[in-house]
């Protein structure tokens, strides 16, 4: 299975679709901020808050042609982590779900970052969501606790991915990801 990842655009076509696989009411459900998003104040959202990490654009994934997910990473500087590191947001179309392509996707992923000089990623999953946290460790992600999430508080369970050996661990990543197998792929 060959998953491609092509940068996103600041473009209303690739907003508009975001919004629309974002809207879909199991992401909502799944996602920390659950109130849907509206147009066109996503339309500035998006603009301005989607692009602030470098060289780490968000990404459309593709397969067979077609957008199957959408990823957006935000560096971060958590010092307990290999640096530099990021974290991952991953969005599956509401369409695409069930196919097996959530764990080959996070697996080109952590290849791409790994291109971009990203020696850990950090995920972090609603605890109700079970799918997403099976998803994480089988594409070669580790727990990594919980904690109390600012804002609405939330309990938040982290995974993280080194991608080397700089966390006492072997690196997971290379064998996680060499033949991902077909799995149900949830928001």
């Amino acid at each position: 299975m060959t998953i491609t990842l092509i940068p996103a655009e600041q473009c209303v076509e690739d907003a508009q679709r975001l919004m629309e696989w974002r809207n879909d009411p199991l992401t909502l459900a799944m996602s920390f901020n659950q109130k849907p998003k509206t147009w066109p104040a996503f339309w500035d959202e998006y603009r301005e808050q989607y692009w602030t990490s470098g060289a780490l654009q968000p990404v459309f994934a593709y397969y067979e042609g077609r957008p199957v997910g959408f990823l957006r990473f935000r560096a971060l500087d958590i010092a307990e982590l290999p640096c530099p590191n990021c974290d991952i947001s991953i969005q599956i179309a509401p369409k695409e779900r069930d196919q097996g392509l959530a764990v080959p996707l996070l697996c080109e992923a952590s290849r791409w970052l790994r291109e971009r000089g990203i020696q850990a990623i950090l995920a972090e999953v609603k605890p109700e969501n079970a799918v997403s946290s099976h998803i994480f460790t089988r594409a070669g992600y580790s727990s990594w606790g919980s904690f109390i999430k600012e804002g609405p508080d939330t309990e938040v369970l982290r995974y993280v991915m080194a991608l080397g050996s700089s966390l006492g661990q072997s690196d997971r990543s290379h064998q996680a990801c060499r033949v991902p197998q077909p799995d149900r792929d949830g928001p």
